[in-house]
């Protein structure tokens, strides 16, 4: 496990902020064990949050990929953060917009919204439009296309 996890500074931040997670659900053994090492209950921790995590596509399609985000203006060699973007009650947007553009001011990163609008069309990209706008760093915001 990295040495990131075992520091003082960690522990106290995992302690503050997650601690109160009532039940966790990770992919792997890995992650469990993480979550036991930072002392949360073993019964609040299942395996098996998103089993399309441990696909594994017969065929590379790394290619293809980097071709998408190269024509919406990313570099696939460069850190990119993807965000789907929701502004549920008590979101605060000026507070998560200034985080991405501090991301991207001191980190580097590029910054897309991922619109996942498959069962209400524009809900997640009206969201994406508002935060965008509301942003000084550039992002792109990818649709994903509804199947017919």
């Amino acid at each position: 496990m990295s040495s990131l996890w075992r520091s003082e500074e960690a522990r106290r931040l995992f302690d503050r902020h997650c601690r109160p997670i009532r039940s966790w659900t990770v992919r792997d053994q890995y992650s469990r064990d993480a979550l036991l090492a930072m002392r949360v209950d073993p019964g609040r921790v299942a395996i098996g949050a998103s089993w399309g995590w441990l696909y594994e596509s017969p065929s590379d399609r790394s290619e293809w990929a980097a071709a998408i985000w190269r024509e919406l203006k990313i570099d696939p060699a460069r850190p990119l953060l993807a965000v789907n973007i929701s502004l549920a009650a008590g979101f605060d947007l000026s507070a998560s917009t200034a985080a991405l553009d501090t991301l991207y001011r001191d980190d580097g990163l590029q910054i897309a919204f991922v619109c996942l609008d498959f069962r209400h069309p524009g809900f997640h990209r009206d969201f994406a439009e508002i935060a965008q706008s509301a942003m000084t760093a550039p992002s792109v915001i990818v649709t994903i296309p509804q199947a017919n």
